[in-house]
């Protein structure tokens, strides 16, 4: 990993912070019993959008 800066507002911030920050928010969210929670919506957003794509390529094509 480099040492990239991002700029936000009035503060900038390096690539590492952001990232530990966002896994530490991870990490709450799991010691608050948020994790299945989350786990699941992101499983039920997916399978939508398997579904979404086989639908599109199960479709008949003009092209074929």
């Amino acid at each position: 990993m480099d040492d990239r800066e991002f700029f936000c507002g009035a503060m900038n911030v390096s690539e590492g912070s952001l990232e530990g920050a966002f896994v530490d928010d991870l990490a709450q969210l799991a010691d608050a019993g948020l994790h299945a929670v989350v786990k699941d919506r992101i499983l039920h957003v997916w399978e939508q959008r398997r579904a979404e794509a086989n639908e599109r390529t199960t479709e008949p094509s003009f092209f074929c």
